[in-house]
């Protein structure tokens, strides 16, 4: 189970993986509980993350960052000739600050606001490989092949590794 601020935000419909993960800039503490935790946490079995959000307060406050990983450091694929391309940016901010409309309401020492946001950015190409049948081998023809091809009813093989055309 996953709590941020005491609200929990595990989804059974994605195996208890959380449905929003807050920046890490944003988050003042967090605590892993695997055993005898109290009943405030319910029936899980298993660990609790308990996540305590940062708060605002009578300063301005704003962190900016990004991560950015590219393939300048990744290794080859085995299959590829040179190495995949990737560019993936992580990036966000988190501002923080009282509550202030002037000539209506002053929230020094009383009411207080914090935004979050993150973004990624990925783009990434992947090698793959794949076998695709040759003419003769889609009409049944698996002369060329150095293994023995077996009818698998009757467990005898297929003359000259040719399959029957009347066994479509």
């Amino acid at each position: 189970m996953v709590l941020i601020d005491g609200m929990e935000i595990s989804g059974q419909e994605l195996n208890n993986y959380p449905l929003a993960i807050p920046p890490l800039d944003s988050l003042a503490e967090f605590r892993v509980q695997t055993s005898n935790y109290s009943a405030e946490f319910g029936g899980n079995s298993g660990a609790v993350i308990n996540v305590a959000s940062k708060r605002g307060s009578n300063e301005f406050h704003a962190t900016l960052f990004e991560f950015l990983r590219n393939d300048a450091l990744d290794a080859r694929n085995s299959f590829s000739t040179t190495v995949d391309p990737l560019k993936r940016n992580q990036f966000g901010f988190v501002a923080s600050g009282p509550v202030f409309l002037p000539k209506l309401y002053n929230g020094k020492n009383r009411l207080f606001w914090m935004f979050a946001y993150e973004g990624t950015r990925r783009r990434q190409a992947v090698t793959s490989t794949t076998l695709v049948p040759t003419l003769k081998e889609r009409a049944g023809d698996f002369s060329g092949l150095p293994v023995t091809i077996v009818d698998p009813i009757t467990k005898i093989p297929f003359p000259g590794n040719v399959i029957p055309t009347n066994r479509d």
